[in-house]
């Protein structure tokens, strides 16, 4: 029998903006390893939940310390987007490892596109924040001034927009944001509405206060040449990998339970890395319970 109720691995990350917990800034932050029981779970993701919902309960299950103290449902929603796209870019790198293999199609001829790279490569803002809100002055497009105080986007912001039509996102995404919206020049009633010249002003701001875990690539077709650039979205990448790796867990269980004559419980709380050690050692020796 392997030991049983074992806690898989933790790593301790420290967050590029960091959250307000208990009344305290902090940037200190753990993850343990995906287990077989969390495999299971994205196995079974439905794709019609956006990607920011089914996020927030991956780091709800994962995230074992923010700050001095353990996390919660409220402080995963609390945590500014580039945080969670940083801790979910830690948790691949424990589960996965750090290269990344991905396709896109080219916008010229719809080719595919073949991209390979590292973790490392990909670039980590790091913002620290001390304050919860910021007050700014925006022009609309018409010379009137808004005077607003807002927040950078948070888990729960961006679970508001991801329910949203696509065609909305981004305008439910600001609206949510914004905490108080005062006019101070002009007609009162017109320059009291955030119009798209003060909106692309707001979300100018917000990209320069939060922290930023993004990859912009830049990409050459091989089969017509055409040039391209492509910002590359970590989180829902990353989420598809992991629920396509899951898709094998059943698999897996059956292998090592037929090998190994462990059970189930057993085997779904083991971390990934150490399944597939014992899983490796099947292949090695050819075994017949082994999958292909």
């Amino acid at each position: 029998m392997i030991q049983v109720g074992a806690a898989p691995p933790e790593l301790p990350c420290r967050l590029p903006g960091g959250l307000r917990v208990d009344g305290s800034w902090t940037r200190d932050a753990a993850l343990r390893q995906l287990t077989g029981w969390d495999e299971e779970w994205l196995a079974g993701w439905d794709r019609a939940v956006p990607t920011a919902l089914v996020q927030s309960a991956l780091l709800e299950r994962c995230v074992t310390k923010l700050g001095e103290g353990g996390s919660s449902p409220q402080l995963i929603a609390d945590m500014l987007v580039g945080d969670r796209d940083y801790l979910l870019l830690c948790l691949r790198r424990m589960s996965l490892g750090t290269k990344f293999d991905a396709v896109t199609e080219c916008p010229q001829c719809a080719s595919r596109i073949e991209v390979s790279f590292d973790a490392d490569e990909i670039p980590v803002e790091e913002r620290p924040q001390q304050e919860d809100s910021f007050a700014t002055v925006l022009v609309r497009a018409d010379g009137s001034e808004l005077q607003v105080r807002y927040h950078l986007p948070r888990g729960r912001d961006q679970a508001r927009a991801a329910r949203a039509p696509d065609a909305d996102r981004a305008s439910v995404l600001l609206a949510s944001c914004l905490e108080e919206v005062e006019a101070i020049k002009g007609p009162g009633a017109v320059a009291g509405l955030l119009d798209t010249a003060a909106g692309q002003q707001l979300e100018l701001l917000m990209e320069q206060q939060a922290p930023q875990v993004t990859l912009d690539m830049d990409l050459v077709c091989p089969e017509c040449g055409h040039e391209t650039s492509r910002d590359f979205e970590l989180g829902p990448f990353i989420l598809d990998e992991l629920g396509a790796g899951a898709q094998r867990i059943h698999r897996e269980v059956h292998s090592l339970a037929y090998n190994y004559h462990w059970h189930e419980a057993e085997i779904l709380a083991m971390p990934r890395p150490r399944r597939h050690v014992y899983l490796g050692f099947l292949l090695e020796e050819g075994s017949q319970g082994a999958p292909a």
